[in-house]
């Protein structure tokens, strides 16, 4: 167990009330395992209207590549963004992401931000 567990979370609560209070952005951001792409069986549900074929296992040697899903979230419109990328570099990618959103989204809908609050939680 960390120590000062509890003034952590106080701390990350008031700097984010200070954040939405100024109208900066607050995001949540994750990456994902990788997954393979390509004509492989996935787990879960499909409902078709034909047979589909595919690979009865993910293995790479059958895949067409990886992709690695990053999401962000901006907590205060409660809206989801989802960027697929083909990067080895995680670090990279999830900066890219991040300036996506920013250009593409995040700009308009915080006119007046001069600062934004990542919060994400380092694979714990």
């Amino acid at each position: 167990m960390t120590k000062n567990r509890d003034e952590q979370f106080k701390n990350i609560a008031r700097i984010t009330e200070e954040y939405e209070l100024q109208g900066n952005p607050i995001i949540s951001m994750d990456t994902k395992k990788k997954k393979f792409i390509g004509n492989l069986y996935p787990s879960g549900t499909l409902y078709a209207t034909e047979t589909v074929t595919t690979f009865d296992h993910d293995f790479f040697s059958l895949a067409d590549g990886k992709i690695v899903p990053h999401g962000i979230y901006d907590v205060q419109n409660n809206r989801g963004y989802l960027t697929l990328g083909i990067s080895k570099d995680p670090s990279k990618f999830a900066c890219e992401a991040i300036k996506l959103w920013w250009i593409n989204y995040g700009i308009s809908l915080y006119l007046q931000a001069h600062s934004i609050l990542i919060k994400c939680d380092g694979g714990w």
